[in-house]
């Protein structure tokens, strides 16, 4: 541990001192509980959900999975809000968000070092966090989203993350913030 790890870990003793914590561990139900969804799209989301916390569960033969020993499901598994809203949110959320995440756990070592680890996704689509992948590649290699949704994504995308930080589309998602540029001039032109 070096003296960063150290000093960060005197905070997070001093912050535990002085907060109650309340567990809020992921939960299916609240994905299929979303009000101003589709059922599809909540049946879809839960089920992708299933299929990235199978990456925290023990093995069918009783050993530890993927997950490093010394690692609780609890404390690093990927909570249910990534997967709340519509399927294109989600989309965005998980090619954005949880890809990455899971990619850290498994360069981190949070997740047993393997050549391949695949997390199945709904559609039978395999992704394997050893080996990277551009989050536009994950979307628009999405088996049911299709070209043009996932283009359409690929342009919301731009525009979220856009809108964290400013200068954002430019930087990171050259093509995506053309193309949104090019329809922002065609609706003015209309």
């Amino acid at each position: 541990m070096n003296t960063a790890d150290r000093s960060i870990g005197r905070i997070d003793y001093a912050v535990r001192r002085r907060f109650a914590f309340l567990p809020l561990n992921p939960d299916r139900e609240v994905i299929r509980g979303q009000d101003k969804v589709d059922e599809a799209d909540k049946r879809w989301a839960a089920d992708l959900f299933e299929s990235v916390g199978k990456l925290f569960r023990p093995s069918a033969d009783g050993g530890s999975g993927f997950l490093a020993q010394e690692f609780h499901p609890d404390d690093v598994q990927v909570g249910h809000t990534y997967f709340l809203g519509s399927r294109s949110a989600v989309n965005i959320k998980f090619a954005y968000q949880v890809y990455p995440l899971l990619r850290e756990y498994y360069k981190d070592g949070i997740f047993l070092v393997q050549d391949e680890i695949n997390c199945l996704l709904p559609g039978d689509v395999a992704l394997n966090l050893g080996k990277p992948e551009d989050p536009n590649e994950v979307l628009k290699n999405w088996s049911n989203l299709g070209r043009l949704a996932a283009e359409t994504a690929c342009e919301h995308a731009a525009g979220w993350r856009g809108a964290q930080s400013a200068g954002a589309r430019r930087s990171r998602h050259p093509e995506a913030a053309r193309s949104t540029r090019k329809q922002k001039k065609s609706r003015e032109g209309a």
